[in-house]
């Protein structure tokens, strides 16, 4: 790939993020939903949604490897587009439920195989080290366009409730026309056949298990993706309701804490390659903890904090985590690996889901999170104490 090949590759990324970034109905999908299920009902659905997600991804990414990355990743948002905007269009429950379960199964053809472009694509011009830069710089991109969208999806919302669905769906669909004119990395040409197929996913899997310390990482990139994920993506938003906030106020709280967001993201591009891992994995555990383990103890005020620190953990994961578990595995395995990476976050996360719903409704999401602060004392503590006294294997190929 030509130098000119690659700045146009970094560029098209960059937009492709801001316009997946343009989800207009964060603030509002959970009122929305409620239209249709309620809350145990909705994390039921998030929990099926995922499980048929999670059957695809090693799939799908072995796919990626073997047919080409850039084909699986425009297929992906072509039918995330689609399902976003006929949920949006839904006039009953089955509808709802169908196109709800199309966006989030096409997402599994998109998680992981990015990545593995991008990093491939850096990696071919000897530019590995700059993909924590790069996909911060993408991940600012990307908060943009929540910002604007955070900020605007309540008033579309009472414009019209389907506009916030159905305006993210176009833009969507216009981020395939970015993945359409990237240059894809040269990659390792296998033929497809039943068993080659097979095989991918096999040698895939095996990368994660190749040492003690690839295991380890592996955990705890698992951890902290699923654990913030269930914040990020969905109980946050009960968190706000139970706090009072309507859907207006909502726009504004999450808008807000999007600026925050952006704002860490750009730091961490600026400051990446100055912080150690041992500096990272001890930042986690420290802030998760006290992320989650106070919040049936606060009120209000602090409970914006904790919405903004859970959701600028999960935006950190892919700031950092995502270079040290790319540095650790090979290109040919790379969109595969990290499907089942992304499989078993999406384990945790439907775990939690699914019974955090019942708790949430039971008790309140401010009892769950606390809960979820316990869980992290008895996992993501110890990982991280082996993590930081662990010696990293020697990487071959």
């Amino acid at each position: 790939m030509s130098d000119k090949n690659l700045n146009k590759t970094i560029l098209l990324f960059y937009l492709s993020k801001f316009l997946v970034g343009l989800r207009f109905f964060i603030p509002i999908w959970l009122i929305f939903g409620k239209h249709f299920l309620n809350l145990p009902q909705l994390s039921t659905l998030e929990a099926i949604s995922y499980a048929l997600t999670i059957l695809i991804d090693i799939p799908s990414g072995a796919l990626a490897d073997i047919l080409g990355r850039k084909n699986i990743i425009i297929a992906g948002w072509l039918f995330v587009a689609l399902g976003h905007a006929g949920q949006g269009l839904a006039n009953s429950v089955f509808i709802y439920i169908l196109w709800g379960l199309v966006s989030t199964i096409a997402t599994a053809f998109v998680a992981g195989t990015d990545t593995a472009f991008i990093y491939d694509a850096l990696k071919e011009k000897g530019l590995s080290k700059e993909f924590s830069s790069v996909n911060s710089k993408g991940l600012f991109t990307y908060r943009i366009g929540i910002i604007v969208a955070t900020f605007l999806g309540g008033f579309m919302y009472q414009v019209n409730s389907a506009f916030p669905f159905v305006l993210m769906g176009l833009a969507e669909f216009l981020s395939v026309f970015c993945w359409w004119f990237m240059k894809e990395p040269k990659m390792e040409k296998i033929v497809f056949s039943v068993s080659s197929y097979f095989n991918q996913m096999k040698d895939g899997v095996s990368q994660v298990f190749k040492s003690s310390y690839t295991k380890s990482l592996s955990l705890f990139y698992i951890l902290v993706g699923g654990i913030s994920f269930t914040s990020l993506f969905f109980f946050n938003y009960s968190y706000a309701i139970d706090l009072k906030f309507n859907a207006i106020e909502q726009s504004y709280l999450f808008g807000f804490t999007g600026i925050a967001k952006a704002l860490i993201v750009l730091v961490f591009a600026k400051y990446a390659k100055k912080i150690t891992e041992k500096q990272v994995f001890l930042g986690f555990m420290i802030f998760m903890i006290i992320s989650y383990l106070p919040a049936m103890f606060v009120g209000r005020n602090i409970g914006i904090m904790i919405i903004t620190l859970t959701e600028i953990i999960a935006v950190a994961r892919y700031a950092f985590l995502d270079q040290f578990i790319n540095d650790e595995f090979i290109s040919k395995h790379r969109a595969t690996t990290l499907s089942f990476m992304n499989m078993m976050v999406n384990i945790v996360y439907l775990t939690i889901v699914l019974a955090g719903g019942y708790i949430a409704n039971k008790f309140n999401t401010a009892y769950l999170y606390t809960l979820l602060g316990v869980v992290i004392l008895l996992t993501i503590l110890p990982i991280t104490l082996k993590l930081i006294t662990t010696k990293k294997p020697l990487i071959t190929s």
